[in-house]
C-alpha cells in the first residue's frame, strides 16, 4: 500500500463509506491472510447448487480453490462488503444480490481510478446477469464486463471469512430470516 498512498491514491479513501455510498449496507477491511479457503466449499456448489456448470462464472469454468489461494497470495488488503435481506424468499435475495453486485462493481472501477489498479471484486452466488439463459459455454461470456466469480466458487468459506473480519454470522433456518448476502474486493 505504500506505493498507492504516496501518489495520493485511493489509500487515504474511507472505502467502507463509499460502499455505502454505492447501494452496501456495509463493509469493513480485512487482511487477505483473513480470507479463508477450503477445498470442501468446492463441493457445496457441485453437490448443492441448482446452476452448477451452467454459469461461466461457477465451477467448473471458474478459477479451483488452488487457482484462487495463488491469485490471494498476490494481494495483502481485501474489502468485505454486505447488503441485508430482510427476508422474503428468492425474489427479495435476487434483488440483494443485484444491489451488492453493483455496489461491488462500483467500488472496484472507483479503486481502479483512484491508483489500485489491480482491486477485483467477487460476488455472491450464481451469477444472473443472463437472468434465466444459459451462458453461452462454447463461446465467450456476454457480460464479461461484469461478470465476477462467486467467493463460493474460488472456493472461500464465507463464514470463516466473515468471522475472521470480526462480524457474527449464523446458519439461516427460516424462510422469513433476516441475514447478509457478502462480496468482497481484492486490494493491493
Amino acid at each position: 500500500m505504500t506505493q498507492a498512498t504516496e501518489s495520493g491514491g485511493w489509500a487515504a479513501v474511507d472505502w467502507s463509506e463509499r460502499a455505502r455510498a454505492l447501494g452496501a449496507d456495509g463493509a469493513c477491511s480485512l487482511r487477505t491472510q483473513d480470507v479463508r479457503t477450503a477445498a470442501w466449499v468446492g463441493l457445496k456448489c457441485r453437490y448443492g447448487c441448482p446452476t452448477y456448470g451452467t454459469r461461466l462464472t461457477c465451477p467448473p469454468h471458474g478459477p479451483d480453490v488452488d487457482a484462487f489461494r495463488a491469485v490471494l497470495a498476490e494481494f495483502t488488503h481485501a474489502l468485505l462488503v454486505w447488503v441485508e435481506v430482510p427476508g422474503g424468499g428468492d425474489e427479495e435475495e435476487l434483488k440483494q444480490r443485484r444491489r451488492l453486485h453493483a455496489a461491488v462493481l462500483g467500488l472496484e472501477r472507483e479503486l481502479f481510478l483512484a491508483g489500485a489498479y489491480r482491486a477485483f471484486g467477487l460476488a455472491q452466488g450464481p451469477c444472473f446477469l443472463c437472468d434465466d439463459d444459459p451462458c453461452p459455454l462454447d463461446g465467450p461470456c456476454r457480460h464479461a464486463s461484469r461478470a465476477r466469480p462467486s467467493m463460493q466458487a474460488c472456493g472461500i468459506d464465507t463464514f470463516a471469512t466473515v468471522r475472521a473480519a470480526g462480524l457474527r454470522i449464523g446458519v439461516v433456518v427460516a424462510a422469513d430470516a433476516h441475514y447478509r448476502l457478502y462480496g468482497l474486493l481484492l486490494l493491493a
